[in-house]
Order: C-alpha cells, then sequence, then structure tokens
C-alpha cells in the first residue's frame, strides 16, 4: 500500500528526505504522543532502509549508464588503441534489514498520531503529516505538468507526473518526424518507464511526449506541453 498522497511525496528522492525528517521529529515528538522507545527505533530502522534503498537505486541507475556507455564505446568506436576501462560496481553494505511493509506500518503509525490526546496542528506540521488541499476546480480545463526524461533502459523515457485528485493519466508519444501519436498508455501510478520499439535497431530516436490526466482511463484533462526526449539503444 502507499500511504495518503495528500501529505506523503509520490517520488522516490521526495519520499527519501520526508521519511528522513519525519524519523528524526518522530523521535523528539513520538514520546509525547503515547509511542515507546521500541516504536520510535522500528521507524528508525525502517527510515535506514528506505534510505539506502534510494540511494542504492540512483547509485546503481548510474553506474548502469556508465556500463552501456563502457559497451558502445567498446564496441562501435573506432579502433584508435584505445583500452577502455570497465566501470567500477561500488556500493556500500546494507543496514540491518526490516521486514516487509514499511509504508503500510507508516500508514498505522500516522493514524495513532493523529489520535493521540496531545497531537496538535504543530506536530502534525512537523511530522509533514498534514493533508494537502488539491482538489481540482475543472478537471477538463487542468494542464498537467510532467517531468519526462530518457531512461537508463534501452529505447526508453520515464514519466512523472502529481496525479492530485485523478485516478491516472495516459501517455502520448510520436516519433520526431511523425504527424500522429502513435501510442496511448494508460497508468494508475507515477513514475512510469515507457518503452518504444525502435524504427531502426541500434540507432538512436527523437521521440516526443505529452501526458492527459484520466478518470476510469479515460483522459479527461488537457494535454501537457509536449516534451522532447532522446531514447537511446
Amino acid at each position: 500500500m502507499r500511504p495518503d498522497q495528500r501529505w506523503f511525496p509520490t517520488n522516490r528522492i521526495d519520499r527519501a528526505a520526508w521519511f528522513a525528517n519525519f524519523s528524526v521529529m518522530f523521535a523528539e515528538i513520538g514520546p509525547s504522543l503515547g509511542f515507546s522507545q521500541a516504536e520510535i527505533d522500528s521507524v528508525a530502522a525502517d527510515n535506514a532502509v528506505l534510505q539506502y534503498s534510494a540511494q542504492a537505486i540512483v547509485a546503481l541507475e548510474a553506474q548502469m549508464a556508465a556500463v552501456r556507455t563502457f559497451d558502445r564505446t567498446v564496441s562501435l568506436g573506432k579502433q584508435i588503441g584505445n583500452n577502455p576501462q570497465f566501470p567500477a560496481i561500488e556500493l556500500s553494505p546494507p543496514p540491518p534489514m526490516v521486514s516487509d511493509g514499511i509504508f503500510e506500518r507508516l500508514e498505522r503509525i500516522v493514524r495513532r498520531i493523529r489520535l493521540a490526546p496531545a497531537y496538535t496542528p504543530v506536530a502534525g506540521a512537523q511530522l509533514g503529516i498534514i493533508p494537502a488541499a488539491r482538489r481540482i476546480a475543472n478537471p477538463h480545463l487542468y494542464v498537467p505538468v510532467a517531468k519526462v526524461a530518457a531512461s537508463p533502459n534501452p529505447y526508453s523515457f520515464t514519466v512523472q507526473v502529481a496525479k492530485k485528485t485523478f485516478r491516472g493519466f495516459r501517455v502520448y508519444y510520436k516519433r520526431n518526424s511523425a504527424t500522429e501519436w502513435e501510442s496511448d498508455l494508460a497508468f494508475s501510478f507515477s513514475p512510469v518507464t515507457v518503452a518504444v520499439a525502435p524504427l531502426e535497431p541500434g540507432k538512436p530516436e527523437i521521440i516526443n511526449v505529452r501526458i492527459a490526466m484520466a478518470i476510469d482511463n479515460t483522459a479527461v484533462s488537457l494535454p501537457s506541453n509536449i516534451h522532447t526526449v532522446a531514447v537511446m539503444p
């Protein structure tokens, strides 16, 4: 399960930053709200694993990009006598592991916090658990703002968008030289990775991407701005 997105971030990096703050503030405020030291230590352990996971994914994605660059250089580069070095794979040891269900445990703790007799809006703000009002006055006039970037995976790109009060969104893409949008994909979560079938395998392609917010898989908003991204083999 995922915690309520009205107070919990939707992307991995922001989630890690949110959880780091929550863990620190929970250690300070938790006892006054009726939580035990064991429960505070449990949140700290969950936070350590979440931080490690987020940092490891960033590091491994960067290393994968370096490996792909090495592969292109060593296989497709001109023969000029250089000996490319394979990128070093470096990753620190993980912290002590916790059981699965970090977000489910977090959701339960937040519910208990809000019901604690000593809970105040100030405590909620410090912990970052006050829901933000995000209702869209007119969904049909809403213009979504998306982040589109090349993926480290071959012939693919990533899309990240805040769902707000929508159920999901649809992704459209077309080749740079095409006139018609050739893809219409529905998603209920963000971020997503979209794979593109290459027209000429082995060659990069320029792809135009836009999205529209959806309710029950039906696009209801105006389309976003068009983003242009290069997908690589």
